[in-house]
């Protein structure tokens, strides 16, 4: 009942926004760029910040429609990255709306009360949960089973439909592609797979990235292997016709090296990625001729980077 904030329309100018996101995940976040997106065209005049994480912070720091970048521990309380430091911060910078991009249907506590202390203007964030008394709107988001995952979040902006002059509420709003900005250079290609005496150079590769942080999303060591098999012999069939000595870099990510190494031995025409950080994926799959993936942080990458992809849903619904 304390934190309860009072319940107004929209009727300010937003010179000064700040958007909130604590949650790790990477592709949830990738599909936050057409919002982010949206608000930066719609709203010219005014700045756009984010409040992140470090892995966020690695994804969208150079992103061209955010202003500034503060980076959240929640660990480090009395840090001035941690939520005392933090809060102090967005109290001093007197922020015109702050926006609360949790999960829409899975939100943050943590973000919600910190949304709700930060001194701003106007809040927005998702009525799930009752979280919505926290903010001067609370959403009430749409979970038909057809609503697209990023027309899901945009619905955060439902608040603003008449300053932006589109109606969230309505099923003719085109879905925004995401967009990752600035990609690091091809050489961090080069430099990644300098050790390895069967290294890309400059040939066009395939990537393809074998596992999924769910592992019900995961296909088999045996189901890639076969994948892979068909795509060397259409390969071969189609040579004489192509002209490109295209390779296959398997890529993976924490707790799936074995996964990775038990494909890899199987299929003697493929690289094996050395291991990689967030920075480093970005660039293989930027520089990719095409990725195949599951439903899962890469694939959302790949599709941002404008990459050919080949997605493979193997519970959920595309």
């Amino acid at each position: 009942i304390l934190l309860r904030a009072d319940s107004i329309p929209f009727n300010i100018e937003a010179k000064k926004i700040l958007l909130v996101r604590f949650d790790e995940r990477v592709g949830n976040l990738i599909m936050l760029t057409p919002l982010i997106q949206t608000l930066t065209e719609k709203l010219p005049n005014a700045t756009v910040d984010l409040l992140c994480n470090q892995r966020s912070y690695t994804l969208l720091s150079n992103f061209d429609s955010i202003n500034q970048v503060h980076l959240f521990n929640k660990r480090a309380i009395f840090n001035k990255l941690g939520p005392f430091g933090i809060l102090f911060l967005l109290r001093r910078s007197r922020y015109d709306l702050v926006v609360d991009l949790s999960n829409p249907t899975d939100p943050s506590i943590t973000q919600a009360i910190m949304v709700r202390l930060s001194n701003a203007k106007y809040t927005i964030g998702s009525n799930s949960r009752g979280y919505g008394k926290l903010f001067n709107a609370g959403v009430d988001i749409d979970r038909s089973h057809d609503i697209h995952e990023i027309d899901l979040r945009m619905q955060l902006l439902k608040p603003l439909s008449a300053t932006l002059n589109i109606n969230y509420n309505s099923n003719d709003v085109p879905t925004v592609m995401p967009k990752l900005k600035e990609i690091p250079h091809p050489k961090t290609v080069s430099t990644l797979l300098s050790f390895y005496s069967d290294k890309i150079d400059n040939s066009p590769y395939l990537l393809i990235n074998v596992g999924a942080r769910l592992p019900e999303k995961r296909l088999t060591a045996e189901k890639w292997c076969e994948i892979i098999t068909q795509l060397t012999k259409t390969y071969r069939e189609q040579k004489n016709i192509t002209k490109k000595q295209y390779k296959i870099l398997i890529v993976w990510g924490p707790g799936e090296i074995e996964l990775a190494k038990s494909i890899s031995d199987k299929t003697p025409n493929t690289i094996l990625a050395p291991p990689t950080n967030l920075n480093e994926l970005m660039a293989l799959i930027a520089n990719a001729s095409a990725t195949i993936t599951c439903d899962t942080g890469p694939m959302h990458m790949s599709v941002a980077s404008e990459v050919p992809t080949c997605a493979i849903f193997v519970i959920s619904s595309p």
